[in-house]
């Protein structure tokens, strides 16, 4: 079977990366071609999710946790082994899809079909449009 596997983006979460590599692992152990769908979601539309979120916070009068900050340098270290790791071991990825749309084009590639991985996909503050993991 040829099996597209819906998850996070794969950033520079080790976590994310571990899942998606370990599902499609498994599923390529079983003798199914195994695609991960690039779902991302457009970059100024994070841009605002931020932004909203810090207004709230300060509106409703939380206090947020400080993150750790990295610098430049320690980014870029990351940055460089997920992107290997994604690379040498995550090498079946779709285009890119910023859009619904593009989902639903999915549906010509010809996949038998989907899984969606990882329980994080249905926190609607991690997921491009959450409708897409519930697989609309």
């Amino acid at each position: 079977m040829k099996i597209g596997i819906l998850t996070q983006p794969l950033h520079d979460n080790y976590g994310g990366l571990l899942q998606a590599y370990g599902l499609k692992e498994i599923l390529q152990d079983h003798g199914h071609n195994v695609v991960i769908i690039n779902r991302r979601g457009r970059q100024n539309i994070n841009v605002v999710r931020k932004i909203a979120s810090m207004l709230k916070n300060r509106l409703l009068g939380r206090k947020v946790n400080p993150k750790v900050k990295l610098n430049k340098s320690q980014s870029d270290i990351i940055s460089s082994e997920t992107s290997y790791f994604r690379k040498k071991y995550i090498p079946n990825l779709s285009g890119l899809i910023t859009e619904s749309r593009g989902m639903y084009e999915l549906n010509s590639m010809g996949f038998d079909a989907y899984v969606v991985g990882s329980d994080q996909c249905w926190r609607p503050r991690y997921s491009p449009n959450i409708r897409n993991f519930f697989l609309d």
